[in-house]
């Protein structure tokens, strides 16, 4: 009997091919691709938030315990793990790689808090350039702990 590089039992001579392969991560899965994985696990989460938050809206009938409520502390919770997504999406660029993963991270990180700044801002008459302070922090934060993560 076969066994694959995963631990997995190969049989009737299967292609020797796993999806994933963590001793040797992909490392050019794209930034646009990254990128919206990231979006779709945080969107996710979120809305797993406000599932349980609807859920025990209808049986415990808890004036606290709301989906906006839960919908609210899921995106706040949100903001505090994206960068453990980050360092998960993009590990094979760790050892790969390192320069752009520092890259990758910071970036990520940037654009996902300066996109609803710049939405928030298109009907303002004067655009404010120092909301983007907030990005510039929240993209060292996900370079810190992306970097904690991966070593």
């Amino acid at each position: 009997m076969t066994i694959g590089p995963d631990g997995r039992i190969i049989r009737r001579n299967v292609r020797r091919v796993t999806p994933v392969n963590t001793y040797h991560p992909e490392e050019n899965l794209g930034f646009i691709m990254s990128y919206l994985v990231l979006v779709f696990l945080s969107i996710a989460f979120v809305v797993a938030f406000v599932i349980l938050g609807w859920l025990g809206d209808l049986i415990l009938n808890w004036t606290w315990w709301t989906a906006s409520n839960f919908g609210t502390v899921g995106t706040l919770i949100n903001f505090l793990i994206f960068p453990i997504y980050i360092s998960g999406v993009i590990e094979g660029l760790y050892y790969g790689n390192r320069f752009r993963y520092k890259l990758y991270a910071f970036i990520y990180g940037f654009i996902t808090i300066a996109i609803p700044q710049t939405l928030d801002q298109l009907n303002d008459a004067e655009f404010n350039w120092m909301q983007y302070g907030w990005a510039l922090g929240y993209g060292l934060y996900c370079l810190w702990l992306a970097l904690k993560m991966a070593d």
